[in-house]
């Protein structure tokens, strides 16, 4: 199972040099030269990482990022090699990582590909599970997820999760109205690569509050079982 990486930049040695360094990393790279192009490969392929060059049009930067959230490439890890992120016109994508060209490519590209390899695996082996045991979507609210593409619908909008929260708002759905302690929550959701601290769990269970619920409806999906844990009332 190879790690996927797209790799968008002008510069064809700076591609030589990448693919030289990761070849013996079961790495395959493929390369765009405009974010156009990438936004093409996008829409036909999975990568499990994307590294850019911010350097050219910020127009077609954003529009690269809509079309990553808009095909619901929930997984995937964005690279942002150069120019401050938050100068772009396009919303906060919370995968996007900003670096240094030459630190990146010199170091950080081999720990960030540690953490794509664990995320890939964590989540194979999850889903893998949930097909031969659950349904496609699973609803709740006006809410359904799609458990193939990993993407959650609040009727016609697309809601972003990371994903840990995508595989702990999972592990309460397939647990619906059942309450989960913390450290069941977390080794369920998360199996072997599961964080050692607890408070991964509180933190992860509060911001998926925030997306699905807002600060109105607080509680509405997620119970908080006082010395207890959490349950999910569809």
């Amino acid at each position: 199972m190879n790690t996927r990486i797209l790799f968008i930049n002008r510069n064809t040695n700076l591609l030589k040099l990448v693919s030289n360094r990761l070849g013996n990393e079961n790495v395959e790279v493929k390369s765009a030269t405009t974010w156009g192009q990438a936004v093409k490969l996008v829409q036909r392929e999975e990568f499990d990482l994307i590294i850019g060059d911010t350097r050219g049009s910020k127009e077609e930067i954003s529009g690269f990022l809509e079309a990553i959230n808009g095909d619901g490439k929930l997984q995937t890890e964005i690279v942002m090699l150069g120019e401050d992120y938050e100068q772009l016109s396009s919303p906060r994508h919370d995968n996007v990582h900003i670096f240094e060209r030459k630190p990146f490519l010199q170091e950080g590209v081999f720990k960030l590909l540690e953490k794509v390899k664990e995320k890939k695996k964590t989540l194979h082996a999850f889903n893998q599970n949930l097909l031969n045991n659950q349904s496609r979507y699973l609803r709740f609210g006006e809410f359904t997820v799609d458990t193939l593409t990993k993407t959650v619908m609040k009727g016609d909008s697309e809601i972003y999760l990371r994903t840990k929260e995508y595989l702990l708002l999972i592990t309460l759905l397939k647990n619906a109205g059942r309450v989960l302690s913390r450290e069941e929550l977390k080794e369920r959701a998360w199996g072997e690569n599961c964080p050692s601290d607890i408070k991964t769990v509180e933190v992860t269970i509060s911001s998926l509050r925030k997306k699905i619920e807002g600060k109105e409806d607080r509680g509405r999906f997620i119970r908080t079982e006082r010395g207890e844990g959490y349950r999910l009332v569809p």
